[in-house]
């Protein structure tokens, strides 16, 4: 796990709001404050989350690991229709000892699995992540607003390698001005992903410069430590807090 400091990230977060240069259409810099022409007339509470966010997502209530059950408005298609499957071993979750260790702010290679007792090799990530092998696998958190859709590099099936890049391409992708002022989220909220922000880049300016990333908005939960099978043939990821 890496260490991180604290120090200095309130100053850098209270006055301003970072931001990639390509995720806030209303300016060219890498860490904008509150943009007007996108408030506009419009209040922050009357703006909604965007379509991009599962319906189910109450950031409030993720914070006390609560889900609500999934509604089906916003569910990627084809999640019905899965047949019953069995996650690979290396991949169930086990609250008492977990099977697998991610940060989900570092690179999938680091992946760790209990029942190798090594370090993971691109070999280890060619099997199947379930069986039988499916076609498309769709991945949610609680503390998460977006899904994720992992789908088949090959014609057999969703593999390791497919489904932790589908998660990392997914948590990498920077975030936009509908993201972060929306009538779900709050100042506090906003606040801890800002803190997140800050204390992923540390000292870098050039992550800062790519702004907050979508990984934020699991704030100190950014430990992946297995898969379970939720509801509607999706499958949820457990994350445990980091931070």
């Amino acid at each position: 796990m890496r260490s991180l400091s604290r120090a200095g990230s309130k100053s850098s977060r209270r006055s301003r709001t970072p931001f990639s240069d390509g995720s806030s259409p209303s300016s060219q810099s890498s860490e904008i404050s509150r943009s007007r022409s996108f408030l506009g007339s419009v209040s922050i509470h009357d703006k909604r989350p965007p379509r991009e966010w599962r319906s189910d997502f109450t950031i409030r209530e993720s914070y006390m690991d609560f889900l609500c059950p999934l509604s089906t408005k916003n569910i990627p298609p084809g999640s019905f229709t899965i047949p019953k499957v069995t996650l690979h071993p290396y991949l169930r979750y086990s609250s008492s000892t977990p099977s697998m260790f991610l940060d989900l702010r570092d690179n999938p290679s680091k992946v760790r699995f209990r029942d190798l007792g090594r370090t993971t090799n691109p070999w280890d990530l060619t099997r199947f992540a379930c069986e039988p092998p499916l076609s498309v696998m769709t991945f949610y958190a609680s503390s998460f607003p977006w899904y994720i859709e992992a789908r088949a590099s090959n014609p057999s099936g969703v593999t390791l390698h497919d489904m932790f890049m589908a998660i990392w391409v997914c948590m990498m992708a920077p975030i936009t001005n509908e993201d972060y002022y929306n009538n779900e989220m709050d100042e506090e909220s906003r606040e801890k992903i800002a803190d997140a922000w800050s204390l992923r880049c540390g000292d870098s300016k050039e992550e800062r410069a790519m702004g907050v990333r979508r990984v934020d908005f699991l704030m100190e939960k950014v430990g992946l430590e297995g898969v379970t099978k939720g509801k509607d043939g999706m499958f949820e990821l457990k994350v445990k807090r980091l931070l």
